[in-house]
């Protein structure tokens, strides 16, 4: 997909208990405007 991991973003999901910690932390990828325009265009 091109996602890049932003680890500064990753964070603990406030709605799942500490006793599920396998489901609790939820990393973020993120996609740059400019990757995004350049795959839509690509994609036509």
């Amino acid at each position: 997909l091109g996602m890049s991991a932003d680890p500064s973003g990753d964070f603990d999901h406030p709605s799942i208990p500490d006793s599920h910690p396998h489901l609790k932390r939820h990393v973020l990828y993120r996609l740059s405007r400019q990757d995004w325009q350049a795959r839509k265009r690509a994609a036509r």
